[in-house]
């Protein structure tokens, strides 16, 4: 939020609303500011301790909304430009020049960017990454005519992850939805409208997805496919036997990828309610939030959300989720192997799990790929009916300390399935 100063005090002694449009801030955090590059007049924001004459919205209430209050006597100084979501999208494109696939940019709160870049097949993500990390938002002030904060992620593509990366980022469900699996592995998961799957699976912990389905539009093909929109975690502390209850929703976000009502659930059965920059601990469970992202940690794994939004939509959902899983350290360390879309390619061998993938060229596709050789059994087998439900065909969330961590698995894919065998 730029500053802007006032010739003559200004007066902000009414209260205003924040972004949800029930909190109202008090008079005491008044101040007047300019609305992000809106250049129509002066208009009262909440403050962080500012006179009222240079105030800018303060984190307590970064959603608040403006109301008048009145012109100054004189113009204030030139204003920052607001730089759109679609310029630094177009500037990172331009600067990666070809190893970028896809570039997602959302505008946080504060007015900073964040990126997920999406690389190529055959991109070298090691060189790319430390780009982005040296000398990409320098390059990018350039391009946009002005100085931003980002906030970066790379996202390697199946044919530029080997098996040391996909050890360090767990494993990934993304977009539409697309599965990095761990040790390498890939497939994809198109689910079905409005179905719960089990994507994780482990010793008192469960993570249940809910996919919709979306048509949009990538590059010139008009996609017939599927987002993930919700996500729901139980967590169980056994020598309790007190649950924790997560859920983050992609439709209670809005145009800037955050709401305050974006995540949810509850501890011991006491419901909470989590915005941005927020905490909750339950038991040995931590949930984090961020602006458009939400970290839960258990002793045994770490889970990212992030939400997204949809590029290209044509119809269905505005917002999509994206899921990180990771354990703390080595799957032999593990208590239970897990089990799950997902959490079966961590089953101890080190070996890749590759399943079928969709063929995207044409000019119109519809999505069928449901992990086809990555999984055991077939999808329908996880099925859940519930968000919060733990059991299905393969549930390893009553597992334990005792229970043998090998399972037996069907060998998987050493090859994608072919478009001809998709069809």
């Amino acid at each position: 939020m730029a500053t802007v100063s006032f010739t003559t005090p200004c007066s902000c002694a009414t209260a205003v609303s924040d972004q949800s449009g029930g909190t109202a801030i008090p008079s005491t955090h008044h101040g007047c500011g300019d609305h992000g590059g809106d250049t129509t007049g002066s208009f009262c924001y909440a403050r962080g301790g500012a006179s009222c004459g240079e105030a800018v919205a303060s984190a307590a209430f970064p959603g608040a909304y403006r109301r008048a209050c009145g012109s100054p006597t004189a113009a204030p100084p030139s204003r920052r430009r607001a730089v759109a979501i679609q310029s630094v999208e177009d500037a990172i494109l331009q600067l990666l020049g070809g190893q970028a696939a896809n570039v997602d940019v959302t505008k946080n709160p504060d007015d900073s960017f964040t990126a997920t870049i999406t690389l190529v097949d055959g991109a070298d993500g090691t060189s790319v990454a430390t780009y982005i990390e040296q000398e990409l938002v320098a390059e990018l002030a350039v391009e946009v005519g002005e100085a931003i904060q980002l906030t970066s992620e790379v996202v390697l593509s199946s044919g530029s992850m080997d098996a040391a990366v996909a050890k360090t980022l767990g494993a990934v469900a993304q977009q539409d939805p697309h599965l990095q699996l761990a040790h390498g592995g890939h497939a994809d998961f198109r689910g079905c409208d409005g179905c719960l799957f089990n994507f994780l699976s482990a010793r008192d912990l469960s993570l249940n997805v809910r996919t919709a389905a979306s048509d949009f539009r990538l590059r010139d093909t008009l996609v017939h496919g599927t987002f993930m929109t919700e996500v729901h975690v139980a967590s169980l502390f056994r020598p309790k036997q007190k649950w924790m209850n997560v859920s983050f929703w992609a439709a209670q976000v809005g145009v800037n990828n955050w709401g305050w009502r974006m995540v949810n659930g509850t501890c011991g059965g006491s419901p909470f309610t989590l915005g941005p920059m927020a905490r909750k601990v339950c038991e040995q469970t931590h949930v984090h939030t961020n602006s458009s992202s939400v970290n839960i940690s258990t002793p045994e794994w770490e889970i990212g959300i992030r939400v997204r939004q949809v590029f290209g939509r044509v119809s269905g959902p505005q917002h999509r989720l994206d899921v990180l899983m990771t354990p703390h350290g080595s799957e032999a360390q593990l208590s239970w192997l897990p089990h799950g879309i997902v959490g079966h390619s961590f089953d101890g061998d080190g070996l890749p799990r590759t399943g079928r993938l969709d063929d995207y060229s044409g000019a119109e596709v519809t999505t069928q790929a449901m992990a086809e050789g990555a999984i055991d059994g077939v999808a329908q087998d996880y099925r859940v009916n519930q968000p919060y439900d733990t059991e299905f065909r393969f549930s390893r969330f009553r597992g334990t300390m005792s229970s043998p961590v090998s399972v037996v698995s069907a060998p998987a894919l050493t090859r994608s399935a072919s478009a001809s065998e998709q069809e």
